[in-house]
Order: C-alpha cells, then structure tokens, then sequence
C-alpha cells in the first residue's frame, strides 16, 4: 500500500449503489480518505460543487449516460480531478474513447479485496503526484501501452508539443494512410493532408500547441491524401497525454468519409427539396407527429390561404380558422380522429390519408383544397412526422359543377324532335349556362350544298338580320366542315361569323361530325384550355342529339341491313353446299360441254341464282362463244354472243383478260354499260359477276352468274365463285390432258414467220443461206445447244461472224462441220424458241427459212388451247402469222417409247456425247468431223470421248437388238 496522503482530497464513488464498488469504497477508508457515493448524475454534480473531491471512480454506465462520457465531463468541470474508469470491456476496444476524454486510468473491473487495493494504491499515487513503480510494472506497463495504441481501430499519432512534430503512430494509422513510420515523420502533417484546402502543418501546429497550453481537448474535421492519393475525411480528436513521463498530444482519427458523404448528400438532398417546395403549386407541410409544431411550411400556403405562413409555425392548427362554416365541424372531427388514431401505438394505421375541404378567405372568396396526409414512422413502426401535400382545385371543383349544370340543361338534347331544336337548345346552354358572349349553330343543307344558320344566341341577335348561309369557300367555317378539324379565331379577322358590334374578342369553331358546325363567340382574347374543353363536351351532346333526330331512320336502316346480312349469310350457306355439289359433280364430268352443264344447271337450281353461262374465247379472240347456259323463269336469258370488245362491253372480256373476278353490283346504276345491260335489265336481272376459269395462270373461259337483286355479291360470295373457277379451270386442264394422253390425234399448227429476233430466220437473211433447224440439246450446265443445217445457193456466204446478236440474247455460234454444200452450226444460248411450246405438251416438229422469210411447224395433244398457244408465242415474236391448224395422227409414239428407253439406258453425259457426235457428222463417211474435234466441242479429251461413245453403242446396241426387239414383240 503506498504511503501517499492525498491531503484534504476526498474519493467520489459514482456507482449508482453498485455493490462491487464497496470493495474499492472500503480500501479507500482504510487509507484515511473519505468516500462520497453519488447514485445520479445531479448528486455527483452537488459533490463536485460542495466538496474538495480529488478523485472520481465510475463504472461503463452511470444512470442515462455512459462512463465514459461521464468522465469527460467531470474533466471539463475540473481537469486537475483524477478520473478512473472500472470497464467490463476489453482494454484494447475503449482505450481510443478513454484517451480521448483525458480518463486519468482504467481498470478492469474485478470484484476481489487485492484488486480494490491496487486501484486504491493507484488513484494515491495521482493524487499526491507521485508514483514509484518497480522495473516489472514499468516494463508491464510499456507493454500494455504498446498492445493498446495498436490493437485500437481509431488511428493515433503523438505529436510533440512544442514542435508540433509527428514522433509515433499506431498500426492502424500507419495501414489508413499508406506509409511506415519512418516515411510518416519525414513528409509530416504537410504531406499527409490535402494543402490546397487549407490543411497544412502550419495550421495542425496552431492546433497542437494550444491543446497542449490549455488542456483542452479540441476535435476538429481533417481532409488527408493517402498514399494512393484517394481524400478522405477523418475527424481528429486532439488530447494532451503524458507518455513514459513525457508530456504529448494525441491526435485520435476517425475516418467520417461515409458519414461527410452522406451528410453532403442529405444535405444536397435538403437544398433540392426546399428549391422543389419553393417552385411547386402545391403547399408542402412538415409537422410533428401530435401536429403541435410547424417544422417546415411552403410559400404555396399563402397563395391559396391568403395568411402568412409565420401564423402556421407560431400556432400549427391555425389553419382551421379558415375552414368554410359548412366544412369546419365534418373535417375538425376527421382530422382529430386521424392523429388520435396515428397516436395509438398497436393501431395498424394507413400509408395515406385523403381530405378536402373548402377555405374562406379574408376577401370573402372562396378555395376548395384537397389534401393528402403521410405518416413518417421509426422502426418500431411510431408516427415521427406528418407530412401533407395540398393543392388548389378550385377550378376542378368549379368546372365539375360547371358539368352538372350542362348535363341537366343538354338533358332535353336527347329527346329533341327537330334539327332545329337540337341547334336552339345548344345557343341558349352556351351562352346562359356556359357563359359564352355568343353562340351560333351551322348545319349542312344537302339541297342548298351548304351551312345555314339554323340558331344563334348574341347580344345584337335583335339588332341584325338573320346571318348568312355559308357556302363552299376559303371560309374558316367551310374548312372546319370540310375537314372535320376545330379551329379558333380573332373578332378581328375577316372570317369571323359574329358581328363587329357583338362583344366577341375571339371565335371557336368545333365540327359536328359532318352534320355541320358550332360556333362560340369569347369576350375574351382567347379561349382557355377549360373553355375549348366544356365547348367540346356541349358540342359532343349537340352531336349525340342530332344523331338522335335521325336516329330512327339509322335503327330501320340497321335492321334493313341486319335483315340482308342475315339473307346473305344463309345465301352464302346455301352457295357453299352448291358449290361443294359442284365440285363433286367435276369429278365425274369428262368433258368440257359436260362441266359446263352441269356447273350451270346447279348453280341456278337454288334461289340465289336466276341466270348462269360459261363460254369460251375464240381462237381468233374477238368473240366469246356459248357453251352451256342454264337460267330460271322459262325463257329468261340475256344474248350471250358477245363481240366489240370496248369499255362498253360485256365483263366477261375483263375476267379473261385479266384472270381476275368482274362484279357489277347495280346494273341499273352502271350506265356506261352496253347493249348487254339493256338486255339484262329487261329480262329483270339486277347485278352479275364474271368469274375466269382459271388454271396455271391459263384462262379456259369465263363463268357469268346474275342475280335479280342489286349488291348480291359480297365479297365473301365472290372468294368463293372464284375458288369455284378456279376449280373448273383444273378440272378442264385435267380433261385436256387426259384426252392429249389416251388420243392418237394431234393438232399441227403452222406459222409463217419474219421475225428477225428468232435466230433461224436472221441467220438465212444474213448468210443468203436456207436454214433449217436439225435438232436441240440440253446441257449439263443449263445451257442450250440448237443445230441448224445452212444449205448455200447462189450468192450464199456462211463464211463471217455468225455470233452475232439476236433480240440482245447472248449466244455463242460454232461451225460444227462444212461441205461443198452445207455446213451444220452449234447455236448454244440459254434458251431457245421451242421452250415457249413445252409448258402446253407441244414439240417443234420443224423450222426453216431463206432469205424470203420461214416456216414453224409445231405438233400439240388434240385438245390443247390454240389460242393461248398462238398468243403465248405471238407475244415473244410479234412478226409471225398462224398459216394453218391441221389434225393429223400421231406418228411418232414408237420413237417416243424408243427414246423413253435409250433416255433410261443412258446418262446424260452419254446423251449429250452421242448427239454431239451425231449432229457433228462423226458417224457420215467419210466422217465431217473427227473424234478430237468432237471431243473439243464437249470439251473433253479424245480418250474420254471414245471411252463414253463405246460405252454408248454397247448400250443403243443391245437396246435396238435385244431389249427394244423383245419389247416390239410385246406390243
């Protein structure tokens, strides 16, 4: 025990009666000292006024606050007090607090008699300012220090007092700030904190000093640059300390970065609230939970109320002196159980609260307000704040009554009998109920072809002779109608309506839906966006009221309609199942005559129907003949003969000219119809349609249907007539092939052609040379190779350029052989005349021609359409004539069966090979043409050619002497 004496001290316990302290409080009596024991903090304030208390004990909490703190504040009472705190937390966590507020020493709190004896001796010893420690406690001590000043989270650094010199740093601040000690000390404050705002060494020395002469601690916010150059805000909390018998100045840092951040950002946040409270219409209030204080009111407050906003902060419900008469009682009621509920803490009250109500302002006029309440909770889910967002509606309210009152005065518009009180009724509700200076309503005379005044309301009404009739013009009134679009005006304009004595500033035209247009006259400059919109609504009701007027006439003609759609529906019905008769009746039908009659005669055995005829086309194409006709009603009919193919002419002619479907829904409005139409309307017929019988995009003829009612083919009915000519035309291109197939009978057809853009025919005028075509060849490639033979006459020349070129077709020409008299030319092109003919089953049987001009003859299955073959051709090489059609009998069908059959004993390399070789003379003898030149013309090599010609023979030859003889056999 140390022999000290404190003098007059005496020991204050701040303990609160804790029991642990007695240990401590009884080694202090058996030392002489007198203990004093405080249970709050206004008793330990008494003793610290009234007695001579030296020294001060206190444990981690002393009644509402902390230790700690508890001692900070004795310090700054009296810092020649000693303070001593008894912790239950490890030393390492509280150190950096205890530095901070100038805690003398700290123990642990132990409840054990040597302890108390060791604290006691240690509080003596500071307050006779003596103390003799052994080597071992001194060097525990540096030890303790040491473990303390690094293990803290709180970055410190020791300063010299009177240089202001940085001497040692804790871990923590050397790992915060990027540098080791020895770097730390050679750069200094300067190169740690960010100079250019003003944080140098100059200022951290002022600070450093003043603490040191005063005592007094002193906390102050720093901005430093780390090593990686990164700023960050610490705050340093700066202290005198003595260590190892030295006096110093902590300098304990505390990173604040997050907490600077978000203080800048609420701050910002603050700063743009108040801009947005400033700027809105709306009237923001912040008040607290009991609504007893006004923490923030907005200046849109004294634009609706017309009271300062001071009344509201100096008497938060002030504002109810306001309330209009009629409204106080309902919402002071409202609002009184709206806080006492928000007040309770286990009610489950509502995110919003909703009220309105009207004010009576100091001038006698009158705003409604509507307003919306949020409750602002705390984690435990209590009321904290009130906040309302209030705006003005008294012009919403105004205009909803507005609304009311023209719904009542417009309710008559609906069950107006006239036009005329339709339009009557409109002037007076504008210009009574709506206000408007002036009215006037336009309505579209069909007789006239223009807008005539049928109402008007306007001061000068009396004054004034009826308005005028607005015709077709540049008049605004006009365009308005016209286009169905609203236009406004100036009274000062030169199409104004009202007249120059009325009190009129601006004019508003709005359409009435084509029936004609409402016009309102303004007192006023312009019409506000209110004023265009209840205009509209009343021009709306005046609508629905001249609809109203004609309505009975639209509901008959709607049920006139229904009762059609109704009569079409079942005819569509019944022309389904007719047409699936049909085509049931296509496919046992073998001829055309057959199809036709059978089509017709179903499709007027219905009453959909009263007249039906198919013909067809002539070769020639100046009339369509006749070939089944089936009608109703004995003898009705139309002459369906039909020729001069004008404008004027029958719809037949379009169908098969365009292969599109012809409808005439009104013939007896179709006045620019011919002699047909005459025809039709005098056997009663009303509408008819033209369907092409249509088939790979070739027209075999036409199907004409009438009907005896005008509008009787919708579109639905017309899909469906042309599926069924299309049906008749594959049904007819069955037939045809059928009949091509099972027939010997073929059709020549013979023309005589001049056209220079068919090669053959260029080539003989070029050469002065007969040509006639041998055969053609179609290539791997794609390409196709003509031979022609030249036969030279007198004058004949086959010795140029025979390449050149022919309707700008791109060919090449080759000399494949050359005798005395004849020479045999390869033509090799991409396509060729006779392609023309394929798509129909016909072949070129032969072409030739001199300098006079040449013949085509060409063989087709009997029962192909000439026409369309004729005109297919004529329209590539319009300088031909069809000379003659001839039926002749089919002579080739062995050398078809025999080419089918080399055709599938050869490839078609081996083809190409054995009619190069044939057409080039390889096989004549002597031969015109030699192996190697037959090879380069495939080119190939010689070898390869006899390789693929050998190959050939075995195989032609074992046709022709086995397979082809026993086939011949068979037959």
């Amino acid at each position: 025990m140390s022999s000290a004496t404190p003098g007059a001290h005496c020991v204050l316990l701040a303990d609160a009666d804790d029991s642990s302290l007695n240990r401590l409080a009884d080694a202090f009596v058996d030392e002489g000292i007198d203990v004093l024991r405080a249970g709050c903090l206004s008793e330990a304030n008494r003793h610290l006024d009234d007695a001579a208390v030296g020294a001060v004990v206190c444990t981690d909490r002393f009644g509402e606050t902390t230790g700690v703190e508890f001692l900070r504040h004795v310090s700054e009472r009296n810092p020649s007090v000693v303070t001593v705190l008894l912790t239950d937390a490890r030393f390492e966590k509280v150190a950096t607090e205890v530095l901070d507020a100038g805690v003398t020493a700290y123990f642990p709190r132990v409840d054990s008699a040597d302890h108390s004896v060791k604290v006691c001796d240690r509080v003596l010893e500071h307050l006779s300012g003596v103390t003799k420690p052994s080597a071992n406690e001194i060097s525990d001590r540096a030890s303790e220090y040491e473990q303390i000043f690094n293990k803290v989270n709180d970055a410190i650094a020791v300063f010299d007092p009177e240089t202001g010199d940085i001497l040692d740093v804790n871990d923590t601040y050397a790992t915060q700030f990027g540098y080791d000690l020895d770097t730390i000390r050679e750069i200094g404050v300067d190169g740690l904190s960010v100079t250019e705002a003003g944080y140098t060494d100059e200022r951290s020395r002022k600070i450093i000093q003043r603490v040191a002469e005063t005592g007094t601690p002193e906390t102050v916010e720093w901005l430093v640059e780390t090593a990686h150059g990164d700023h960050r805000w610490y705050e340093v909390n700066t202290t005198t300390a003595t260590i190892n018998g030295k006096p110093r100045v902590l300098g304990i840092s505390r990173d604040i970065t997050k907490r600077k951040t978000r203080a800048e950002e609420l701050r910002r946040s603050e700063r743009q609230f108040h801009q947005i409270a400033q700027a809105v219409n709306e009237v923001i209030h912040l008040a607290s939970a009991d609504f007893s204080e006004t923490y923030y009111l907005s200046p849109a407050y004294e634009d609706i109320w017309g009271r300062p906003v001071s009344e509201m902060y100096d008497d938060p419900r002030s504002f109810e002196q306001t309330i209009h008469p009629d409204d106080a009682d309902a919402f002071t009621d409202y609002f009184d159980e709206l806080l006492e509920e928000l007040a309770r803490p286990d009610a489950e009250g509502r995110d919003e609260y909703e009220y309105e109500y009207r004010v009576q302002r100091e001038d006698g006029s009158v705003r409604w307000i509507a307003g919306r309440l949020y409750p602002l909770r705390d984690d435990t889910g209590s009321v904290t704040r009130l906040v309302s967002v209030i705006r003005d509606v008294t012009v919403q309210r105004r205009r909803e009554q507005t609304l009311e009152s023209l719904h009542d005065a417009t309710r008559q518009l609906t069950e107006a009998d006239s036009l005329t009180d339709v339009a009557s009724t409109a002037v007076e509700t504008a210009t009574t109920v709506l206000e408007f200076a002036a009215a006037r309503v336009y309505l579209y005379d069909e007789d006239e072809g223009a807008l005539e005044p049928t109402a008007t309301a306007s001061p000068t009404d009396s004054r004034h002779s009826t308005p005028d009739s607005i015709s077709p013009g540049d008049h605004t009134l006009w365009s308005v109608f016209v286009e169905d679009e609203p236009s406004r005006t100036a009274a000062s304009s030169n199409t104004t309506v009202f007249s120059s004595h009325d009190t009129v500033e601006s004019e508003l035209f709005l359409p009435l839906s084509g029936r004609g247009v409402l016009v309102f006259g303004h007192s006023d400059a312009t019409f506000d966006t209110d004023d265009v919109e209840i205009a509209q609504i009343l021009a709306a009701r005046v609508e629905a009221g001249l609809n109203h007027v004609v309505g009975e006439r639209a509901i008959e003609r709607r049920e006139r309609e229904l009762q059609r759609e109704t009569t079409r529906a079942e005819r569509l019905r019944r022309l389904n199942a007719m047409v699936r008769d049909v085509e049931q009746t296509l496919v046992r039908e073998t001829s055309h005559p057959n199809v036709s009659r059978a089509v017709c005669e179903r499709l007027v055995a219905g009453d959909a129907y009263s007249l039906a005829w198919i013909g067809e086309p002539t070769l020639t194409g100046d009339t369509i003949t006749l070939v089944s006709r089936a009608n109703t009603g004995g003898e009705r009919a139309v002459d369906t003969a039909i020729s001069e193919r004008t404008l004027e002419t029958h719809p037949a002619w379009r169908a098969t000219e365009t292969g599109e479907t012809q409808v005439v829904q009104n013939i007896v409005a179709e006045t620019s119809w011919g002699r047909w139409r005459q025809q039709a309307l005098r056997e009663g017929y009303q509408s008819c349609c033209a369907i092409p019988l249509v088939h790979d995009e070739r027209v075999h003829g036409v199907l004409v249907v009438y009907a005896d009612d005008p509008d009787a083919f919708t579109d639905r009915e017309q899909q469906v007539l042309t599926e069924l000519g299309r049906s008749i035309g594959h049904t007819f291109t069955t037939i045809e092939r059928k009949q091509a197939l099972e027939s010997d009978q073929t059709i020549e057809l013979e023309f005589g052609v001049d056209d220079e853009r068919l090669y053959f025919v260029a080539l003989a005028r070029e050469t002065n040379c007969r040509v006639e075509y041998e055969r053609t060849i179609r290539r791997q490639d794609g390409s196709v190779s003509t031979y022609y033979t030249l036969e030279r006459g007198d004058g004949a020349d086959d010795t140029g350029d025979l390449g050149f070129g022919v309707s700008n077709e791109h060919i090449t020409v080759e000399v494949v052989s050359r005798g005395d008299q004849t020479s045999v030319v390869e033509v090799r092109s991409d396509g060729w005349f006779g392609s023309l003919f394929t798509d129909f089953g016909a072949v070129v049987r032969s072409a030739s021609a001199d300098d006079d001009g040449g013949s085509l003859v060409v063989e087709l299955p009997s029962g192909a359409n000439v026409r369309s073959i004729v005109e297919r051709f004529q329209s590539v090489y319009p300088d031909t004539d069809l000379v003659a059609k001839r039926v002749a009998t089919r002579t080739i069908r062995s050398v078809q069966q025999l080419e089918a059959l080399v055709d599938d004993k050869l490839t078609d390399r081996q083809i190409e090979v054995l009619k190069t070789a044939y057409s080039a003379g390889y096989f004549e003898w002597p031969r015109d043409s030699s192996g190697q030149e037959v090879a380069a013309m495939l080119g190939i090599t010689q070898p390869t050619f006899n390789r693929h010609l050998r190959m050939v023979e075995d195989a032609t030859f074992g046709l022709l002497l086995d397979d082809y003889r026993d086939e011949s056999d068979s037959i």
